[in-house]
């Protein structure tokens, strides 16, 4: 009876209506919430991921040119730039839900001191760090760019380029792959330091490799980049998509922080560094573009 009432009120009792939810997140997550939505939900959902190394650049490209003609009827984000982007583009709607949060920081071995460990990222910006190599992921993909794009934003054009050439004086070596890439060189003792997210280092180290992830914040007075992963409503609104945004408010947070390592609850998240989304994301586009310049390919 109770499906049937719902069926009702989606106006499709003689069909099997979808969800279609555009998810940008961790696979392994994904799908373990979409399987539980499925059944605690009267209809099915279909689930359109994107790859490691270019999440969420595909879907976000997707759902503008679907713009007019909209296939999606969630989008689930954990990059929080792209997500005001398209609420300011009308793509999204600003109704949505906080998932889990996150911290911006460095993957280090499990073995190294933290006292051989930089302070901040102003820090690692510092001659100290000069040869020990930097692993960054393709800022044009992912949180890297976005992350990129808050530091320009907060730290102004010339603070923000001599941060970069410290950086380079550390020793950049940009990766393919994504944040899990950048884990990876760490791992295998390629790189002193990788730039990457909480969630990474604690997929690696539930494999069981040698890292330890160190939050770091932009210096002793303001801190960390905190990230939060949304699910947000695709315009036009739909019931589907309503309806799924509310079993994701009621259950699906915890079902998703239960399955991915390193998303916390938002309460946990430590006091993060202010910054304009607005202006971040205006500035992303040229953080990465000077990024890429001064790191060059290597």
């Amino acid at each position: 009876m109770k499906r049937l009432g719902w069926l009702l009120l989606l106006g499709c009792a003689d069909s099997d209506p979808t969800v279609v939810v555009y998810d940008g997140l961790d696979d392994e997550p994904g799908r373990i919430v979409v399987a539980q939505a499925e059944n605690e939900l009267p209809f099915a959902v279909k689930r359109l991921g994107d790859t490691e190394a270019t999440k969420t650049a595909g879907l976000i490209h997707r759902l503008r040119s679907e713009a007019l003609s909209p296939q999606a009827n969630v989008f689930v984000c954990g990059e929080p730039l792209s997500v005001a982007t398209l609420v300011a583009e009308g793509v999204l709607l600003p109704e949505g839900v906080i998932l889990a949060g996150r911290v911006r920081g460095l993957v280090v071995r499990s073995d190294r001191d933290h006292a051989q460990c930089p302070s901040s990222w102003l820090d690692l910006g510092s001659d100290r760090w000069r040869d020990q190599g930097l692993a960054v992921a393709d800022p044009r993909y992912g949180s890297t760019g976005a992350h990129l794009g808050v530091l320009r934003s907060v730290l102004g054009e010339t603070e923000y380029r001599s941060l970069l050439l410290g950086f380079d004086v550390a020793g950049v070596r940009l990766v393919a792959g994504g944040n899990r890439a950048v884990v990876e060189a760490v791992a295998q003792g390629e790189v002193a330091f990788g730039a990457t997210d909480a969630d990474d280092v604690a997929a690696a180290q539930a494999l069981g490799q040698p890292v330890q992830f160190l939050p770091l914040p932009l210096d002793a007075e303001r801190g960390p980049w905190v990230m939060t992963a949304e699910a947000r409503l695709v315009a036009p609104r739909t019931s589907e998509g309503v309806m799924y945004l509310d079993w994701m408010r009621e259950k699906g947070t915890q079902v998703f922080r239960s399955a991915a390592p390193g998303w916390l609850d938002p309460s946990q998240l430590p006091t993060g560094l202010t910054y304009d989304p607005n202006l971040a994301a205006e500035e992303q586009s040229l953080a990465v573009e000077e990024a890429l310049h001064i790191f060059g390919a290597r």
